[in-house]
């Protein structure tokens, strides 16, 4: 029975189309390979590998100042500025903790905004007390004392009542 495409979800659409462009791209990969074996001409092969293999990651020309740079330098430059400027206020709220079961690790200063930022074994990030050897023993740690301040707080004030 043949649904109509109006009544159809769109997961469903969404899929069906999904799986016409790869059987399209399949047809045309497979067309060159045959051709490529029957004339011997590899060249059609070749060019759609080579096209492939292109890299698809690269950051696109930025603007400052009314200048379009293209200059991979320049764009790296203009990152570091736009970076370095969210964090200029809060350089010193920025830690460094190097992950490492070794005790003998490279120790490497870095600098942000101006400021060295300072090494930790030990740091909060979304509420939970990270460690350097990946352990959560300091974060239960710090639960179980914010739990016996409240218990220590609860106990005299809750013993008079019924």
């Amino acid at each position: 029975m043949h649904v109509p495409r109006k009544t159809m979800p769109l997961q469903l659409q969404l899929y069906q189309r999904a799986l016409a462009i790869r059987r399209v791209l399949w047809e045309y990969i497979n067309g060159i390979l045959s051709d490529s074996l029957d004339t011997g001409n590899q060249k059609p092969f070749w060019r759609y590998v080579k096209s492939q293999k292109q890299n698809r990651c690269d950051i696109f020309p930025l603007e400052k100042d009314g200048v379009l740079h293209t200059n991979s330098a320049d764009k790296a430059q203009i990152l570091n500025d736009q970076f370095s400027s969210v964090f200029t206020d809060n350089a010193s709220k920025c830690n460094i903790m190097s992950l490492s079961s070794s005790e003998n690790h490279l120790v490497k200063f870095y600098e942000l905004s101006g400021a060295v930022l300072q090494h930790v074994d030990c740091a909060i990030y979304l509420g939970i007390a990270l460690h350097k050897s990946l352990k959560f023993g300091p974060h239960i740690q710090s639960i179980a004392s914010k739990c016996n301040q409240c218990l220590g707080f609860l106990k005299p004030n809750l013993k008079k009542c019924p």
